[in-house]
């Protein structure tokens, strides 16, 4: 028999324990199994089984001591005092009733997988807590053969997982967090300890496979990662419609402030003192002359108009490319905050009505020059 199979049968009688329809005191034989198990499944971690161990069983009224005993052997004396053996002809045996047991065996298996795995990293912690500085990685090795990296990942078991393991032997009414097997533990270690129990009972993370488990993950890290990117571009968007509604306050409070102020006498003297030189110039201008109240530059250029168009052109593709964000962000903050997004569309659309509003007639009409007499 090689050391995999081995290993496999001694795994497989351990487990066996669990199966105790037939026992009379379950409490004693979770006691024997948990003190096999604090023997064994080191040994299962490490790759050392067959281990010799020194065990004393009580059955019924007579106590059989073994002494230096394989596991294997241990346990196939347990199973047969303590269940009557194994082989009960009384028992009908049927693939469908061998097929149920395999699956309570491979359930239960996985849970006091986590359960001894948690003790173990209880231990390790508190030898670690015993030895000096520089010790720790030296000790692993020679007491207990194992990595840093597995010690490592026993401790944070225990630390994360412990306080939700209730005390007694029936943990049937446990947290969620008690459910656990030891592979779907390891895979939960990376979600924070608040989020945790929501996730399992949200997913029902007890009846999931190893690849459900991994994709439900999957799926949340990528729905956290949607919803940063949503909340980021919601904080883009948040300044730029702020700066936006600042320009309409200024460009609102330059209009009323232009509507109110006089015109300065002084200015129009020297706008018509201007006009006057330019007439005797020969510069005289003409009824479609722009009014001296618009200061704005003549182009001698006469392929100055190609430069405008192109200027035009590449104005609207930034607005039409800007207003396609806008409206990807507010979709975005739809999904996070229907009424924030509602307040932004409102600020955008005010600005929109604004800007339609005065692209309707530019440039604006041109108001006559005033004299006060």
């Amino acid at each position: 028999m090689s050391n995999d199979e081995f290993q496999t049968i001694v795994l497989r009688e351990i487990i066996l324990i669990l199966k105790i329809p037939r026992i009379q005191n379950p409490w004693d034989l979770f006691i024997i199994a948990l003190r096999l198990l604090s023997i064994a499944i080191p040994a299962i971690f490490s790759y050392l089984l067959p281990l010799p161990l020194l065990l004393s069983v009580t059955s019924q009224n007579q106590a059989l001591t073994i002494r230096s005993l394989s596991t294997y052997a241990v346990i196939r004396l347990i199973m047969k005092g303590r269940m009557g053996g194994m082989d009960n002809p009384a028992t009908e045996r049927t693939p469908l009733v061998i097929a149920a047991e395999i699956n309570m065996i491979t359930y239960q298996t996985k849970k006091i997988l986590l359960t001894s795995a948690i003790e173990i990293g209880r231990h390790l912690q508190e030898a670690k807590a015993m030895l000096k500085h520089g010790e720790w990685i030296k000790w692993l090795e020679e007491s207990v053969n194992y990595s840093r990296r597995t010690a490592s990942r026993l401790i944070k078991l225990y630390e994360e997982y412990e306080p939700s393991f209730p005390e007694e032997a029936d943990s049937s009414n446990g947290t969620p967090v008690s459910h656990l097997t030891y592979t779907q533990a390891l895979l939960l270690l990376g979600l924070p300890e608040e989020e945790r129990e929501e996730f399992i009972a949200r997913n029902n993370v007890g009846n999931m496979t190893k690849q459900e488990l991994q994709q439900a993950l999957k799926d949340r890290d990528q729905a956290n990662q949607a919803k940063e990117q949503a909340l980021q571009e919601n904080q883009v968007l948040k300044k730029g419609l702020e700066t936006i509604d600042s320009t309409i306050s200024e460009l609102k409070n330059e209009q009323a402030k232009a509507a109110s102020m006089p015109t300065n006498p002084e200015n129009v003297k020297a706008e018509v003192q201007s006009a006057n030189n330019a007439s005797s110039a020969g510069d005289a201008p003409s009824a479609t002359t722009a009014p001296f109240t618009h200061n704005l530059k003549t182009e001698h250029d006469p392929d100055a108009h190609i430069k405008y168009v192109e200027k035009c052109d590449a104005y609207c593709k930034t607005i039409a490319d800007t207003f396609f964000d806008l409206t990807t962000a507010l979709t975005n903050l739809a999904h996070i905050d229907p009424n924030l997004k509602e307040e932004k569309r409102k600020g955008a659309n005010q600005l929109i009505e604004y800007m339609a509003e005065t692209i309707k007639m530019w440039p604006p009409p041109k108001k006559p020059l005033r004299v006060n007499s």
